[in-house]
């Protein structure tokens, strides 16, 4: 009987068309801003919303056609969300208030909710929290059944939240120096470039990136430079056939280094390292049909990566055995000591993976859990500690270095 009355509630309710929406942190959109300019700067919108990528600057392109543009050479405004959604019956202590006052007191029914936390980043400039909530209430207005269209609220939650991501990136940007943004946005379209290997078209972005280490440590640090390579000019969120590392950041500034790249099928070995123009990468430089050299294969650009991993140990041992004795001769002391240092260094970095993957096999042997990625990288790690050794032995050795 009482589960009856609720119903008819509810359906008068959804009859009567009468709710309340409350919102906190949300921006609606003014049309007077359509033709805003930021000095011929234009962005791109990012949005991952609980894991998952989303393209929104066609979203934001109905809003403000002259700040973005779908265009991998725009300025990327990156949105982090996690959002939670929830619809729930009111306490049904109302309907007994709304029987017992003879409908005289309009009660709730149903709550909506939609609370959105996260952050927003301009390329590689500081990120800022970001915090949402949209709510909305519907009643049962009783005897005032003829006065709910008067307080009716038609709002929903998704037009909202898409002028309110739309806002915060507007914001946000307006919130920084114009020229500043100018001059990033010039950066990263030179650092767009249509190259040829053995003939064949690519495509190359020089990506600047956060190391593990740099990640971790919750700094604004970008510390690594990336050759990232597609055969069609990228698409916005389009994945690199291959990315791999080109320079790294240290505290006297921008260091090129040499990688192979080894995905993108070429008939021979390449040499590829970032070309520095005041102490910012800007492009690569690419040698065709190398001989193998360790410098080379000292740094990876994905640590997790098995394969590439134990490709980059089968070169660095082809590396020793056909050019490192001629290298120990031609090369000077000062060549020889830098060598020296890079692989020390990486070694150490080496040793610190060893020891996390080594605590997390027995943490997850006593918690009964999967130990296939730990047991696929340890073995590896410690054959490419090996190598290092041999080859640091190796310089040591060196009469040069004595």
């Amino acid at each position: 009987m009482i589960r009856n009355f609720i119903w008819l509630f509810i359906l008068l309710l959804l009859l009567s068309n009468c709710a309340t929406v409350t919102k906190t942190g949300m921006f609606e959109y003014e049309p007077s801003k359509k033709e805003m300019k930021i000095d011929n700067t234009t962005f791109s919108l990012i949005v991952n919303k609980n894991n998952w990528n989303y393209n929104f600057t066609e979203n934001a392109r109905k809003y403000y056609p002259n700040i973005f543009y779908d265009d991998f050479s725009s300025l990327p405004v990156f949105l982090n969300l996690n959002c939670d959604s929830d619809i729930r019956q009111s306490d049904p202590a109302y309907s007994l208030i709304s029987a017992f006052s003879l409908m005289t007191i309009p009660v709730p029914m149903m709550e909506k909710y939609n609370i959105c936390r996260g952050s927003l980043k301009i390329a590689t400039l500081p990120k800022k929290e970001i915090y949402y909530k949209f709510e909305r209430t519907e009643y049962f207005p009783g005897l005032w059944f003829f006065l709910a269209p008067l307080f009716h609220s038609r709002e929903e939650f998704e037009p909202n939240e898409e002028q309110t991501i739309v806002e915060y990136a507007v914001k946000a940007i307006n919130e920084e120096d114009s020229k500043k943004l100018k001059d990033m946005y010039e950066y990263r379209k030179a650092r767009i470039h249509k190259i040829s290997l053995y003939g064949e078209p690519y495509w190359v972005f020089v990506a600047l990136t956060q190391s593990e280490k740099a990640s971790k440590e919750g700094k604004n640090v970008y510390d690594l430079a990336l050759a990232q390579f597609w055969k069609e000019y990228p698409k916005i969120l389009s994945n690199p056939l291959e990315s791999i590392v080109i320079a790294i950041k240290e505290e006297e500034g921008w260091k090129p280094i040499v990688s192979t790249p080894k995905k993108l099928g070429l008939k021979k070995l390449t040499a590829v390292s970032a070309k520095i123009l005041n102490d910012r990468p800007i492009a690569i430089d690419v040698r065709e049909d190398v001989l193998p050299r360790v410098e080379y294969f000292i740094y990876l650009s994905n640590y997790n990566d098995s394969e590439e991993i134990r490709w980059s140990n089968n070169m660095l041992i082809e590396a020793k055995n056909l050019s490192f004795p001629e290298d120990l001769r031609q090369k000077s002391r000062d060549e020889l000591t830098k060598l020296l240092i890079d692989f020390e260094k990486e070694m150490i970095k080496i040793n610190e993976i060893l020891n996390r993957l080594e605590l997390s096999l027995q943490q997850k042997l006593v918690n009964k859990q999967d130990t296939t990625n730990e047991n696929t990288l340890i073995p590896i790690y410690q054959q490419r500690l090996n190598i290092f050794e041999a080859l640091i032995t190796s310089l040591k050795q060196s009469s040069k270095l004595r």
